[in-house]
């Protein structure tokens, strides 16, 4: 039934015009003339319209092409109102589309129906305009008021996962040292003991100290085991770190094909009981980048396959991950035979807070902040999906392009000594500075082979020293610690010893402060990244060393 007589031929005048950002409306109406009278009323009022006759209609445009609102008439033929809704709201890619519903019905069936909005036949066309736009008004507000508890959530969460990132840190150091340090004395033990098997030894010695070694052998298997799980739960820690605070960026010359690996070893529990995965990593290139940043990209994207994947379906489903080069770009390759996704759904994937997993499914984030991250990486995320035949992700990073980093990135660089040389006479004195007992320890036992090692808990102790003549060739001081500062340990330093200053390593799990992230960030500021490895750890000393040499 159109509008009252009295207003049905007039269109709206400017003042009815409210701003709606060329948002695109799908209108149901099986009355032809009124069809066209109100297509033109929403045009004139700054709408883009889709028109058509009947709720099975309204279902193929909304999936051709995303839509901001439906305008749904309840009677029609073929597919009235109720059968669009009862559609409409099974199919999660356009559930969210809010409606609003023209009728002259009154009955409880017609407000059933759950619509956003109610307009009576007959109503003036300002009166439809205004609804209309109070809808998109609430759509608004409930959106940013989602927004708003998200970002709270996600705040708490960072804080969250700073203190827990920084207590497993401490301990997750010297269990890694420790397991490095065992590998390391396990061969010459081993050959100790196979030097046992002496050509005098009766036959029962000599089956003794095979079973020893055979033994020997199957607990180094378990050790590389365990080191290659600590090193896992240190990526996690490393993202854990990530969440708190997004820190400088720090853009180095990456091994891409190296970051994806290590991407694909932190999303293994979201695959392995879904799917099986293939890599295949052919003309990996270098790529300038912040390591952390690529890593969360290929993560978001390799959990997401993950996700649309059917957990009954083992035997078919694929995920594989790919690296090749096109032209000027190293691309990553991302490709999954899960749900697929429709036009309409891609056409939102980017949005923030938008996702189909529900309410404990996701945040909608994940996407969102990949674009803007390859985006300031100089590069695009491209997708293409067919819903039931999987989708693929590609991304695109831009390949050096001045001759110096094209230079770097054709070859590594060359790799620092892990060893520290022996001295003539002295060896290298090194100073440790932690308020965790056990994190000195495991840098004294790295260290000590090599060089004179002094540990202390407390600022006070070394600065003593200092203050009594004593000095040293390297430093390893914590950055945070509860009765002073690296950061203020440093001012006194550079008070009294400005000196020693470049002989400092400055020891952190990831500062919880801006002036702690700021103060790594520095160039004149050497830092070591807790949880470190012995070999990082001697490398740096090393570096120390050399420039102090020169």
């Amino acid at each position: 039934m159109p509008p009252s007589k009295s207003t049905a031929h007039l269109l709206p005048s400017d003042q009815d015009r409210l701003p709606n950002l060329r948002r695109r409306v799908v209108l149901a109406e099986d009355n032809e003339d009124f069809r066209e009278l109100l297509g033109a009323v929403l045009v004139r009022a700054g709408y883009e319209v889709d028109s058509c006759r009947n709720g099975q209609e309204a279902l193929e445009l909304l999936s051709g092409k995303a839509a901001d609102l439906v305008i749904l008439d309840l009677v029609m033929p073929v597919m009235d109102g109720w059968q669009f809704r009862t559609a409409q709201r099974a199919d999660p890619s356009i559930a969210d589309v809010p409606v609003v519903v023209m009728t002259s019905e009154t009955s409880p069936q017609a407000t059933a129906i759950h619509a956003d909005a109610y307009v009576r036949k007959p109503f003036e066309w300002h009166d439809l305009l205004h609804e209309i736009e109070r809808v998109f008004l609430e759509r608004e507000r409930r959106a940013q008021a989602a927004r708003l508890e998200e970002t709270d959530r996600l705040a708490l969460l960072g804080t969250v996962a700073a203190g827990v990132g920084h207590e497993i840190n401490n301990p997750l150091s010297f269990a890694i040292g420790n397991l490095e340090i065992i590998d390391e004395a396990m061969p010459a033990l081993r050959a100790e003991m196979a030097g046992l098997l002496d050509p005098s030894a009766t036959l029962e010695q000599r089956e003794a100290i095979e079973r020893v070694l055979q033994r020997f052998d199957e607990l180094r298997g378990l050790l590389a085991d365990s080191r290659a799980g600590v090193g896992r739960v240190r990526m996690l820690v490393r993202n854990l770190r990530s969440l708190s605070a997004r820190p400088a960026e720090r853009r180095e010359l990456l091994d891409l094909s190296k970051v994806v690996d290590a991407s694909v070893s932190m999303a293994s529990g979201q695959i392995k009981y879904r799917a099986t995965l293939i890599r295949n990593y052919r003309d990996s290139a270098r790529v300038l980048g912040d390591e952390g940043r690529l890593c969360q990209v290929f993560l978001n994207l390799l959990v997401n396959a993950a996700q649309s994947m059917e957990p009954d379906r083992f035997e078919s489903n694929r995920i594989s991950v790919s690296t090749l080069l096109e032209g000027d770009w190293s691309v990553v390759e991302i490709r999954d035979t899960g749900r697929g996704m429709s036009k309409t759904l891609q056409s939102r994937i980017y949005e923030p807070f938008f996702t189909t997993r529900g309410a404990e499914g996701g945040t909608g984030l994940g996407l969102s902040i990949s674009k803007d991250l390859v985006a300031a990486h100089g590069g695009r995320i491209e997708a293409q999906s067919e819903p039931g035949r999987g989708s693929v992700f590609r991304v695109y990073l831009p390949l050096p392009k001045n001759e110096a980093e094209a230079r770097l990135a054709q070859s590594a660089p060359p790799p620092v000594s892990a060893v520290i040389p022996t001295a003539p006479a002295v060896h290298p004195r090194v100073w440790v500075l932690d308020d965790e007992p056990l994190v000195g320890q495991i840098i004294a036992r790295s260290l000590q082979a090599r060089c004179e090692v002094w540990v202390a808990s407390e600022p006070r102790e070394l600065l003593a020293r200092l203050a009594a003549g004593e000095t040293f060739d390297v430093c390893c001081c914590d950055l945070m610690m509860p009765q002073m500062t690296g950061m203020e340990v440093r001012a006194r330093i550079a008070e009294g010893w400005p000196q020693l200053l470049p002989r400092m390593i400055f020891v952190t799990g990831g500062p919880s402060t801006q002036e702690g992230r700021e103060f790594i960030s520095r160039p004149d500021v050497l830092v070591l990244d807790k949880p470190f490895d012995v070999e990082n750890l001697r490398s740096t000393v090393q570096r120390v060393l050399n420039a102090a040499a020169v």
